[in-house]
């Protein structure tokens, strides 16, 4: 039974005050809502970030509609409905910041967020318009495309030739604490290519390529044999990573703990080793195992490595690092069905895939057996070839 004294403190109950006149539900505009009723929740998340920018947008937006409609305070919740919301969204499009077609999922994102912060209000017992969201806007794909092993293979040897990022900054420029990779670049643009090519996350859960992003810190490796998973009973000897998928937190909040291949636990080895020279002998936990500057360089980058290495696209254009997703649920399709859903969180799904098959026995017995670059080869260690080759026969 709730007790008497957590009724009273719900925050719209805390918001009366007899001596005023003024109704306890005008205080609660929708950056307050956001603020004490999203925020504790949504800054958990990797995402974070975006549910602020949103809400400054809105109170860009609010500003102005205020302005020329005379209106004094701000909008409480009861005073945003369905056509506060479709202005907000021409508003966006006609601001410039997000013009159509690409910037149409950032305005769709946007309404969602703010229609979310509404509804929370109004469990809270505050009063919200029943508001119907405006169409969202159209979006355009990017066609997806799929590296062969020849495209790596040339990505691979371009990579001995580029200088970013480097792996020491001793003067890093005002406002950034950025001191480099802690490795040559060949050793940093191999060791993401191997990892994208074997597991096909996405590049923000690897990377930290712009500011606001969490990806792969050192906590999240682990040479433990077990499982770092508490539901999973599997081992494997040359370790795990683990991660969560930031792009879907906040829905399916879907983790992946994947055992490391030989290539895989070669680029981690080297990278490790870079980070323990760079940080005087310790590896801290929270580092992150690829660190390069945050100004969304990555990509430009990795353009650039194409280009030196001439590898494109049969359409000509580059490829983009998610095409690496779209890589490892084909080839791994070939070795089983479901490995692209245990990998990449694609195909099939469902109550069997999100309840009642534990993908890590699957990962176990059949990732080894996913087709490769030879490239790859150069870099693993002959001794975990052969610990692994005894495990899967032990098994």
């Amino acid at each position: 039974m709730t007790s008497p004294a957590k009724i009273i403190d719900r925050p719209f109950l805390r918001l009366y005050d007899p001596e005023t006149l003024s109704s306890p539900q005008s205080a609660w505009t929708l950056q307050k809502a956001f603020d004490d009723l999203r925020w504790p929740d949504c800054q958990k998340l990797k995402s974070a970030s975006d549910g602020r920018r949103w809400m400054r947008f809105w109170q860009e937006f609010e500003a102005e509609l205020c302005a020329a409609q005379r209106i004094v305070h701000p909008l409480s919740c009861a005073d945003i409905g369905s056509r506060e919301l479709k202005a907000f969204q021409l508003w966006m499009q006609e601001a410039g910041r997000f013009p159509p077609p690409k910037g149409a999922s950032s305005i769709n994102k946007a309404i969602r967020e703010i229609i979310l912060v509404l509804s929370l209000a109004s469990q809270e017992g505050i009063e919200v318009q029943t508001v119907k969201q405006p169409k969202q806007l159209r979006t355009q794909a990017r066609p997806r495309f799929y590296f062969d092993d020849s495209a790596v293979e040339r990505l691979w040897d371009a990579a001995s030739h580029v200088a970013w990022p480097p792996a020491r900054v001793t003067s890093p420029r005002a406002g950034t604490t950025y001191r480099g990779s802690g490795v040559a670049p060949v050793v940093f643009w191999r060791s993401l290519l191997v990892l994208l090519r074997n597991y096909g996350m996405r590049v923000q859960d690897l990377v930290a390529y712009a500011r606001h992003k969490s990806p792969l810190k050192w906590k999240d490796i682990t040479f433990d044999p077990q499982s770092p998973n508490p539901e999973s009973l599997e081992s494997w000897p040359l370790g795990w990573l683990y991660y969560r998928a930031s792009k879907t937190e906040e829905s399916s909040g879907r983790e992946y703990y994947l055992p490391m291949t030989p290539s895989a636990r070669a680029a981690i080895d080297r990278m490790r080793a870079g980070a323990f020279a760079a940080n005087g002998g310790t590896v801290p936990p929270d580092a992150l195992v690829f660190n390069c500057p945050r100004s969304h360089g990555l990509t430009r980058q990795f353009k650039d490595l194409q280009s030196q290495g001439k590898v494109a696209t049969r359409a000509g254009v580059p490829y983009v690092m998610e095409d690496f997703r779209k890589t490892v649920a084909t080839y791994s399709s070939l070795i089983h069905d479901d490995l692209p859903h245990a990998l990449c969180g694609w195909g099939g799904g469902g109550i069997k895939h999100k309840h009642y098959q534990q993908p890590e026995p699957l990962l176990v017995r059949k990732l080894s057996l996913c087709p490769l670059p030879e490239c790859f080869g150069e870099w693993v260690d002959p001794n975990h070839v052969a610990s692994v080759d005894a495990f899967l026969r032990s098994i």
